[in-house]
């Protein structure tokens, strides 16, 4: 199989996972980089992060245009802000850490992840109505 076409079949499973999940970037692309590519693990999370970028605007709009989705673009803002000072400082930081030890965390990470997911599959979630900071929010 050509190189491309393995490409795009990847980015197509990862695209609809991540408009199914709000999943993309960590959990799915850089393990198919790093372990299906042999992409190095940086270079995986760097080429993730661009790449989520027209995936995460085109499923942002489907579910903002959805009228089922309660789409808050006050939390959508204050994340986003919050998102892009963490990016600034956490590729900042990847310079200061080995690619072992950053394989080695992102699997740990992706393991609690997991695991706490699946614990509280069956919990009751809150409605954003129910969230006190939801209330708060300007």
């Amino acid at each position: 199989m050509d190189v491309w076409y393995a490409l795009i079949i990847t980015g197509v499973i990862c695209g609809i996972f991540s408009a199914l999940f709000g999943v993309g970037g960590g959990l799915l692309m850089v393990p198919a980089m790093v372990l299906g590519m042999g992409i190095s693990q940086k270079s995986a999370q760097g080429m993730s992060l661009a790449i989520i970028i027209p995936l995460a605007l085109v499923g942002a709009i489907r579910y903002k245009l959805n009228p089922q989705v309660d789409f808050d673009l006050r939390i959508v803002i204050l994340m986003a802000v919050g998102g892009i000072m963490g990016a600034f400082l956490g590729s900042h930081l990847v310079s200061h850490i080995s690619g072992v030890t950053l394989k080695r965390a992102f699997s740990v990470l992706m393991i609690f992840i997991a695991i706490h997911m699946f614990m509280s599959a069956g919990r009751e979630t809150k409605s954003k109505a129910a969230l006190p900071a939801a209330e708060k929010l300007p």
